[in-house]
């Protein structure tokens, strides 16, 4: 290698500054032009149109998430409103014990808690909102509601998160 590097030593030493210049010039464009990255082929019509195709399906995928937000957080307002007519119908507001809240696969949402009554005990009530109807049934008729809406059935639990809302 030392010896490859003196006779260019020596080669480049002979030649005239000028030619030395140029020498060094082209060294230097060649570098350059190596390092330079190639920019990409152009993209073919069958690319373009996946590509097309993939940004939609990402789009529909975002405005089904924000519509199923949308949903949830519409839902969880209707519990909350629920639960707060309920404390705010009581005898005594300041008794409502919300057991639990939950969101039936119908829509439906049940509701039990306890409250006082007029003899200063504590009576178990439940109560169920209807989507369809946009009701909250209480009282008497909330029994055989909620014996056929709730009774037996799963839903979503959400008692935690509607207690800390009302509360």
């Amino acid at each position: 290698m030392r010896d490859v590097m003196f006779r260019l030593g020596k080669f480049f030493g002979r030649l005239p500054k000028v030619a030395r210049w140029v020498v060094v010039l082209l060294i230097g464009a060649g570098i350059v032009w190596s390092c330079t990255p190639t920019p990409p082929p152009p993209k073919t019509a069958g690319q373009l149109a996946e590509e097309q195709r993939q940004a939609e399906i990402n789009a529909a995928a975002l405005a089904k998430q924000a519509a199923e937000k949308a949903q949830r957080e519409m839902e969880f307002r209707i519990m909350v409103a629920g639960a707060k007519t309920l404390k705010r119908n009581m005898r005594d507001p300041d008794s409502f014990k919300l057991e639990s809240v939950i969101k039936m696969t119908s829509g439906a949402i049940c509701y039990e808690y306890r409250a006082k009554n007029g003899f200063g005990g504590y009576n178990r009530e439940a109560a169920v909102y209807q989507p369809k109807s946009d009701t909250l049934v209480t009282g008497d008729s909330a029994t055989r509601t909620f014996n056929a809406l709730c009774a037996g059935k799963t839903g979503e639990d959400h008692t935690s998160t509607v207690k800390i809302a009302i509360e």
